[in-house]
């Protein structure tokens, strides 16, 4: 069982990178300030730094306050991780095939929770639980909002000074999403086998860290596309202002110990940027990214429930 477990935890670091490793770029790549594949090594690269770095508090909060394991048993705590890894694992990389952005972190929190209640001998925190789930609505909405004011202020004249650096300046709030994303996100894969698993959590840390840059490298161009042409044309002003909307707060969410999708805020802000710039969104395409938001942790409960 100690085996499979590092192998769906290198599995699930594999779907995740595949899978969210388009957020930190997607907006600069839409606007043709970075180019796919650069794109690509660019959230590799740093999203695996700061998943080694930064990845730690997010992973006690998911395995220490969400679901206690603990307070198991190993041989109660390991079939239970085991469960709540394949269940978000198969979910994500079935939504990643599709091209579907989906949120990992709901995705892990649907599966714990889902075959935590079936197991019931370890409680779910319930509070934390409710704040999560809350996220799915705060978190887009608060992304679309602060995009739209950032497409404001990008109107100022001292913004427009910025323009003609524009590529740089979106490579480095790209660098710096892509490092905050590894950090958040790394905790969804990994952080059960340093629970559960006996291993030393940098060593667990470590293998997320590298499995989930692989992910970004080889398997994240379907997702990109999505999320850079699908939902709408993207201008310079437009991708700044969604990356500049993302950024701080999900810097400010790691460093407090908050699991959040960024998929879900960079999803958001890009609508809400296009939306203040009087340009078309796909609804059709935003429609089937938000049906894939709502039954993300529901799927992934049932799917750990019954696994488990």
């Amino acid at each position: 069982m100690l085996v499979a477990l590092w192998i769906l935890a290198a599995l699930g670091a594999f779907a995740l990178g595949a899978n969210d490793g388009a957020n930190p770029t997607a907006a600069a790549v839409g606007a043709g300030l970075l180019p796919a594949r650069r794109a690509q090594l660019l959230a590799a690269g740093a999203g695996g730094l700061g998943a080694w770095l930064a990845g730690r508090r997010v992973a006690d909060t998911l395995t220490q306050e969400l679901v206690p394991l603990a307070q198991l048993a190993p041989e109660a705590a390991l079939p239970l991780a085991l469960a709540a890894l394949a269940a978000a694992s198969l979910w994500v990389l079935g939504a990643t095939a599709a091209g579907l952005p989906v949120s990992t972190s709901h995705a892990l929190v649907g599966a714990l929770a889902g075959a935590a209640f079936r197991d019931g001998r370890v409680p779910v925190d319930l509070s934390l639980l409710g704040a999560i789930l809350g996220s799915w609505l705060w978190v887009p909405l608060g992304a679309g909002v602060a995009g739209g004011l950032a497409v404001l202020l990008g109107r100022a004249p001292i913004a427009r000074r910025l323009r003609p650096g524009a590529q740089p300046l979106a490579t480095a709030i790209s660098l710096w999403l892509a490092f905050w994303w590894g950090a958040n996100d790394v905790a969804n894969a990994v952080g059960l086998v340093a629970q559960v698993g006996g291993a030393d959590p940098r060593a667990a840390i470590g293998l997320g860290a590298a499995c989930l840059a692989l992910g970004a490298v080889v398997a994240s161009g379907r997702v990109l596309t999505t999320m850079a042409r699908g939902l709408g044309p993207l201008g310079i002003p437009e991708a700044l202002a969604a990356q500049g909307s993302v950024s701080l707060a999900l810097a400010g969410a790691t460093l407090l110990g908050y699991p959040v999708s960024t998929t879900h805020a960079m999803v958001g802000a890009l609508a809400g940027v296009l939306w203040a710039r009087g340009r078309p969104v796909n609804r059709r395409q935003l429609g089937r990214v938000v049906a894939a938001w709502l039954i993300t942790a529901p799927a992934a409960a049932l799917v750990g429930w019954l696994v488990r």
